[in-house]
């Protein structure tokens, strides 16, 4: 079975210490995933349980950081992945550009239906989950500035 590569950018208007101090928060999840919802169950240092919400189907997904550089990127790896998928390996960069912060995440899989039906999918998740982090970086940046305004 082949290894099939998905990539999507994210750019937010957000210094890199804010960027990684919530990407690094495995809890986040929750806030930027609303389609489908994903509820956190166990976190543990490296690992993450949790459960997609797909209609009436619960999903169980566990994950485990398996690298990382602090302020450049993390690797989490699914281990034994529900079906469609056979390998789950997802990348989450993070690199200025400007004044904001790219972040790239680099999607490795392998699935039991075609790539072009998984890619289509993903790119819906991550397109819901864009906006769910413009919205919440867009609410800091808000309450941080009438902060400093007081």
């Amino acid at each position: 079975m082949d290894t099939f590569v998905f990539t999507y950018r994210t750019r937010i208007n957000a210094t890199m210490k804010q960027v990684w101090s919530f990407f690094s928060d495995a809890t986040n999840i929750e806030k930027v995933h609303k389609r489908p919802k994903v509820r956190v169950c166990k976190k543990g240092e490296r690992d993450l349980e949790s459960v997609i919400m797909l209609a009436a189907f619960q999903i169980k997904w566990k994950s485990v950081i398996t690298e990382e550089r602090k302020g450049h990127y993390f690797i989490d790896e699914a281990e034994n992945p529900p079906y469609p998928f056979s390998y789950w390996r997802h990348k989450h960069s993070f690199e200025r550009e400007g004044d904001a912060i790219l972040m790239v995440d680099e999607v490795s899989f392998r699935a039991k239906l075609p790539a072009s039906i998984i890619a289509k999918g993903l790119n819906v998740m991550f397109k819901a989950r864009e906006k769910q982090i413009h919205a919440y970086f867009q609410n800091k940046a808000l309450t941080e500035t009438e902060v400093e305004s007081q």
